[in-house]
């Protein structure tokens, strides 16, 4: 027995996974950035994977994380700019493949409106750009193509959720005084927006008397045929009243001299086109846009570069078994030195012990603070003592006099998400927008 994954499955696990981060009694999850440490070749990183080694190396590489709200999170769909002289897809209430990669029955234009294709006139070029922006209406182009406004994009958005390859969309649940909101509000539940002729037929020479009937369980819905005189067949049904209340329909097409001609009536989605735009379009896709200040929380370093990307859900504090619930944390060991003589520099490695090879404890300095004498480190192994510590590149050799281990318990809660990337330099005036695709 062959069973489908359908898609709403995937749109309500998504759901889920927002509320998980959003409600009072919420996981506890985390945008992760680390790894100083350049590549072998920093154009081309590492492909990231599921090993244990590679979490292990994460923890060992960890810099800070920044906790993510309900607010961080949008569904998305695959971004689809409209073009000229393009063939789109229309919605049909019987595809079974609408939401495929290669399907496109919604387009983004350049002003960030969103609209459903639903009709494509028998699969001719779209070279008219939609417009027209209408609650309860949609509208008919000079190339055929029939459009039904959904929403548009707004600012916040575009900013934290919009890439090249995905755009967000949401269900708005209240009166946001947004467009969208009126287009859900109006509408109309078992309209018939969509009559798609399924045989032209042949001699229909008398377009005056062509009857076209809509026999179903809703009520209202009335159309009419266009002729193609040339041919003398049906080449189009256009709907003069959409009705409502339909869930099936039947198309009869009488009179007009001709005969076998047939229609098909496009069924809407439940509770009509633009009344939730999350199912329609199939939002199972979410994205994570974080934005990260220069020294955030005074956890985030502008100091110092990363490569690395991460969601870590339900870590614990250190040396507890207690979740920790903080706004940011910091993953660095800090040391208090004391001494004179040469300063410590960023990214070399230090040490403890006879040499690097025989340490009893080395790390990486992410960044040095020599007004201060504290050292935050990276990547580091082995337990730190008071003893000296020394500089590999430098030459510095300084007591350590405090140690401040890091915010969370190593190797704690899940890693669920690991990229690995070109390296990002940090910069005083610069703000890092993390968007991450997260796909159910």
């Amino acid at each position: 027995m062959v069973a489908l994954t359908k898609k709403n499955i995937k749109i309500a696990a998504a759901e889920e996974f927002i509320e998980s981060v959003s409600e009072p009694a919420s996981s506890n999850l985390y945008v992760v950035i680390g790894r100083s440490v350049p590549w072998s070749n920093d154009s081309s990183p590492d492909i990231a994977n599921d090993s244990i080694y590679d979490q292990t190396t994460l923890w060992s590489n960890m810099i800070a994380g920044k906790k993510i709200t309900g607010n961080d999170l949008s569904h998305v769909v695959k971004r689809v700019n409209w073009e000229a002289n393009t063939v789109y897809s229309y919605y049909d209430d019987r595809a079974n493949n609408m939401f495929s990669d290669n399907v496109s029955f919604y387009v983004l234009t350049n002003e960030y409106n969103v609209y459903k294709c639903l009709n494509n006139n028998n699969g001719a070029n779209s070279t008219i750009k939609p417009t027209y922006i209408a609650f309860n209406s949609t509208t008919t182009e000079s190339d055929g193509y029939i459009w039904k406004y959904m929403f548009t994009l707004n600012s916040k958005d575009k900013i934290r959720f919009l890439t090249n390859d995905w755009m967000p969309i949401r269900k708005i649940t209240i009166d946001d005084g947004s467009l969208q909101y009126q287009v859900q509000q109006e509408a109309i539940d078992g309209a018939i927006e969509s009559i798609i002729v399924s045989n032209s037929g042949m001699s229909y020479t008398n377009s005056s008397n062509i009857i076209v009937t809509i026999t179903g369980d809703g009520t209202g819905a009335t159309a009419t045929a266009s002729l193609n005189a040339t041919s003398n067949t049906v080449s189009a049904i256009s709907i003069s009243n959409k009705g409502l209340n339909y869930s099936y329909a039947n198309v009869a097409i009488t009179g007009g001299g001709g005969s076998g001609a047939t229609a098909r009536a496009i069924m809407s989605p439940y509770g009509g086109h633009g009344s939730n735009p999350l199912y329609e379009l199939g939002g199972s896709t979410l994205i994570l846009g974080v934005r990260i200040q220069p020294n955030e929380e005074n956890v985030f370093t502008p100091s110092n570069d990363f490569r690395q990307i991460a969601l870590l859900r339900n870590p614990l504090t250190n040396g507890t078994t207690n979740a920790f619930s903080n706004s940011a944390f910091t993953q660095l060991l800090e040391l208090t030195v004391a001494g004179s003589g040469s300063d410590y520099i960023d990214d070399e490695q230090v040490f403890q012990g006879a040499s690097l090879a025989t340490s009893t404890f080395k790390g990486l300095v992410l960044k040095s603070n020599n007004i201060t004498n504290v050292l935050y480190l990276t990547d580091y192994i082995g337990t730190p003592t008071s003893t000296n510590l020394f500089g590999l590149s430098s030459g510095a050799v300084k007591f350590v006099i405090q140690i401040q281990q890091p915010d969370l318990k190593p190797r704690s809660g899940q890693l669920i998400y690991i990229d690995n990337i070109s390296p990002v330099t940090r910069a005083e005036d610069q703000v890092e927008n993390i968007k991450i695709p997260i796909k159910f």
